[in-house]
């Protein structure tokens, strides 16, 4: 008889593979779970479904036994993966078990043997992923080994139905692999039911999950209608399933279970090309070109998938700050009120009422709190670098990258430091000799032929110069353009006191600086000249006291306004994205042109008088800022990120774009950035006498925070566009002013639809069912608040007892159970919530994913102090270990949503009962 390995040991595998070992086959079941590899050998089970007594006599039989050393897959026949998919069937799927157990076999594997994957996943996971990891393994499916999917058919804690006597669908890829994993399973099981490839197999389970899902979506909905007429749903149920044809009964229950910020506010993304700060609206406009825009109809959502970016990203767990892949990026209409926070610097953000926002206790540790739970005084996290010095090095961008041609016809190329006449025969034999007489005899060449020719000419673009125009308007502009510190600072410059017209197809170039600022005029002229070999003209205008410097330029003005998208006017100006990553010195030298233009420095130094308690005092002050001032939204959340990964903390005015850098020691890093203008600082330095401690940026760990000041919240009168990023692993991105948040609840498809959109159909009857379903445990604390409403409490404060917390009755599965979702929405409601379960010891919570307190919860008994001392009974899970007669007599207010109170229970019972 064939040797078969288990992978996986749960409410699957343990039933699985006990039924190979009592038929006489022997088994080996792998885990990685230590604990529970050791309880099994000491013949212990974990599984309601299988006795410890049939593990024993597994045992005892020496046909079974548990490892967690997965070398022994070598001495299989038979492997079987029966390793959780932990997100909520039919969504989203969460391959890494899947991933993990496929890297095992392809360590071990070897000619001759079966494999069979019975996880629930997607239509195409057997041989889109397992194929191909084991054939990197050197084996060839059909010569070396087979490859089957056999769907799980498991009903934990329902003894009607054990592994025997259900069904047992078999799909293999090729026919070998069906017809011999369905001979294995005919072993074991009543009845094999053979298809025609295991994505057949795998569309079967996901069909069955599916109908469910929709039904009690139905189910769910039908309830909430009920409940609105005052009708027993479950009365109408029992009713209806008296049909004997054409109807199957659904019940309701509480289910399973996007807050998004407004189009202005900003991220911080990168790819291959570099780093860039963008507002949520315009990154989802540009990425829209670039990527599939998949309509998600039901919840009103345009998603992107996948698109290729990174967003900067805090883990919560250990506030280590660091790029992560963005998963999609969303944009959707919506009703939902929004809610500004303003912090006590004046940083600004506006969310969904509902956003996850993140918190900073007194240690550090991160927190989500809905946005409009967020209160006065609790620390938001802020991207704030420790300025360490980046790699140095020019960025270089090549004009003709970006040039239309079009605008070829008016263009000429010569070479620096050499001459056409050195590459004559190449010309004369691409060109004929006519042409190339002349060409050398003007020692240019069109810069059409040179691009028809240049892959025959053996010279670098670095070493070549544009020329449009004749005579004295002849204007030049190099091919490959340099930006060393020195150009940065000349784009800080334009961007400050800058503004590009196009004049006849022309551009005209202007920079203005005050007549006083000779320095920085001279040092704009400097870099034109000595950098960039363009001419420029320099003059006064007397009635406005200012210098101007002009360049009519085509080249510089296109590479200006159109390669480096510096924008126009001061309304539209942003800093090029090749400079947003740039080393330390090229986003210093930007910074300094930003702030000798834009920027301004005041100074206060010398006595100040005061009177206090009926006396007057006399002390000595010393106050300075440097600020800055934009009228373009994108160039201040620009210069903010560039300050704040700089190591810098600037703070805001209220009621304009202005922000001020104080604080000696960042006056000290700054003062000769401003030329001229930072003398004023001197006085400063000279006359300040102690360095004094600000409250606003407070450091807790590695994490710099800054206290809220006020929250406003607005209805929405008419529907407004959001937007979001789901973010990988960390779930957070860096927002406007480098606000950290939590990315919106992540979207978590069915498995069917998912697959579905990756093929372009969009299935809008699973979407609305998984709608009305996920937001059934958000209707449950509805009526837990309704209900403790009428009691004049309200659910903050109060004390909530949960009895039941399992997916099911009588197990003690909580992979998909909808009380977690509802604990998490009462706590983050300022509930105390407690809860009894006597199959569930411990309930542990995903901080990725939790909105409220994340802390675990563990069972306590139910006593009667217990029952008394809640103020509302919430019914998730009706075990049948629960007294629940006693549970109406003891209780205030009860919710049930699982019809655990019969009418015999209810009646005479003096609490509040609400049932759904």
């Amino acid at each position: 008889r064939a040797l078969i390995g288990v992978i996986g040991l749960g409410y699957v595998g343990l039933p699985l593979i006990v039924e190979f070992a009592l038929k006489d086959f022997s088994t080996i079941g792998f885990e990685v779970d230590e604990k529970k590899t050791d309880d099994i050998n000491a013949g212990k089970s974990h599984i309601v479904d299988v006795s410890s007594e049939n593990v024993q006599k597994c045992l005892d039989g020496g046909k079974f036994h548990a490892t967690t050393d997965f070398s022994e897959l070598n001495k299989c026949d038979v492997i079987i993966i029966c390793v959780p998919t932990p997100l909520r069937k039919t969504k989203d799927p969460d391959m890494s078990y899947i991933l993990a157990a496929g890297e095992e076999i392809k360590k071990y594997a070897r000619r001759g043997q079966l494999i069979i994957l019975e996880s629930t996943t997607y239509p195409g996971t057997t041989d889109e992923v397992l194929q191909p990891m084991i054939e990197e393994a050197g084996l060839k499916l059909d010569e070396d080994f087979l490859l089957a999917f056999s769907p799980e058919r498991v009903d934990p804690g329902n003894p009607q139905f054990q592994t025997h006597n259900i069904t047992k669908v078999v799909g293999g890829v090729g026919k070998d692999s069906t017809e011999i994993a369905a001979f294995l399973y005919s072993h074991i099981v009543d009845n094999v039911h053979a298809v025609s490839s295991a994505r057949v197999a795998e569309a079967c389970k996901l069909w069955e999950n599916t109908f469910r899902a929709i039904n009690i979506g139905m189910a769910n909905e039908m309830a909430k209608v009920c409940n609105a007429l005052g009708i027993d749903a479950w009365e109408v149920v029992r009713a209806a399933a008296t049909k004997p044809f054409g109807f199957m009964a659904f019940y309701p229950g509480p289910g399973i279970g996007g807050h998004c910020l407004l189009g202005k506010e900003t991220a911080v993304v990168r790819n291959e090309k570099g780093e860039r700060v963008e507002n949520l609206a315009d990154l989802f406009e540009k990425e829209s070109a670039k990527n599939r825009v998949r309509k998600f109809e039901v919840y009103g959502s345009d998603v992107i998938y996948k698109p290729d970016l990174q967003t900067l990203s805090i883990d919560m767990k250990t506030n280590e700050r660091t790029w992560k892949p963005v998963e999609y990026l969303f944009r959707r209409q919506t009703d939902a009120s929004t809610v500004t926070i303003t912090t006590s610097d004046n940083r600004r953000i506006t969310v969904t009422d509902l956003h996850p926002m993140l918190v900073a206790d007194a240690s550090g540790n991160l927190q989500q709190v809905f946005a409009k739970d967020v209160q006065a005084g609790m620390r938001l996290p802020i991207h704030i670098s420790s300025d360490a010095e980046t790699n140095f090095a020019n960025p270089k961008i090549d004009l003709l990258s970006y040039l239309p041609k079009e605008k070829y016809k008016k263009i000429r190329v010569r070479i620096q430091n050499d001459i056409w006449k050195t590459h004559r025969e190449i010309l004369k034999e691409t060109l004929g000799a006519e042409n190339t007489w002349e060409f050398i005899r003007q020692n240019y060449l069109p810069l059409e032929k040179f691009i028809a020719i240049e892959n025959k000419l053996n010279i670098s673009r670095e070493n070549l110069q544009l020329f449009i125009g004749r005579g004295t308007s002849a204007t030049s502009f190099p091919v490959v353009v340099e930006i060393t510190p020195n150009v940065a600072r000349l784009i800080g410059y334009y961007l400050a006191e800058g503004c590009a017209s196009l004049e006849k197809e022309n551009w005209r170039i202007r920079v203005t600086f005050n007549r006083d600022e000779e320095e920085f005029t001279n040092d704009v002229v400097s870099i034109l000249e000595n950098e960039l070999a363009v001419k420029c003209s320099v003059s006064n205008n007397s009635p406005d006291y200012v210098t101007q410097i002009r360049v009519a330029s085509t080249l510089f003005g296109f590479f200006l306004t159109e390669v480096l998208q510096c924008g126009k006017g001061s309304t539209e100006m942003a800093i090029p994205d090749v400079l947003i990553g740039a080393s330390t010195a090229h986003r210093q030298e930007l910074l300094k042109g930003l702030l000798r233009g834009d920027g301004d420095v005041y100074v206060k130094v010398g006595k100040q008088t005061y009177a206090k308690n009926g006396k007057t005092y006399t002390s000595h002050n010393a106050t300075a800022e440097i600020g800055y001032f934009t009228s373009s939204p994108k160039l201040m959340q620009q210069v903010i990120f560039l300050l704040q990964d700089l190591g810098f903390t600037p703070t805001f005015k209220r009621t304009k774009p202005h922000l001020q850098m104080k604080g000696r020691e960042q006056l000290l890093r700054m003062k000769d950035w401003l030329g001229a203008k930072g003398t004023k600082l001197q006085n400063y330095f000279e006359n300040s006498r102690k360095i004094v401690l600000g409250r606003t940026f407070k450091k807790l760990g590695d994490l710099i925070t800054v206290p809220v000041k006020s929250i406003e919240i607005a209805l929405t009168k008419n529907p407004i566009e959001v937007f979001s990023i789901e973010v990988e692993d960390n779930h957070t991105f860096a927002t406007s002013y480098g606000i950290f948040v939590h990315n919106c609840i992540p979207l978590d498809p069915h498995y069917l639809s998912w697959k579905a959109r990756q093929h372009g159909f969009d299935s809008q009857f699973i979407s609305l069912a998984e709608q009305v379903n996920s937001g059934m445990p958000k209707y449950v604390v509805k009526l837990v608040s309704d209900a403790l409403n009428d009691e004049r409490k309200a659910v903050n404060g109060s004390r909530i007892l949960i009895l039941g917390v399992a997916y099911k009755k009588d197990i003690d599965d909580m992979r998909e159970s909808p009380a977690l979702s509802v604990i998490d929405l009462l706590r983050s409601r300022g509930a105390e919530v407690v809860y009894h379960d006597a199959f569930v010891p411990e309930v542990t919570f995903d901080h990725a994913y939790t909105i409220g307190d994340g802390e675990p919860l563990y069972n306590q008994d139910l006593t009667d102090d217990l029952i008394q001392s809640a103020d509302c009974v919430v019914i998730c899970t009706e075990h049948s270990d629960v007294d629940y007669k006693r549970v109406c007599e003891l209780s205030k207010v009860i919710v049930d949503t699982r019809n655990a109170l019969k009418e015999e229970t209810r009646n005479g019972s003096r609490a509040k009962i609400v049932r759904l």
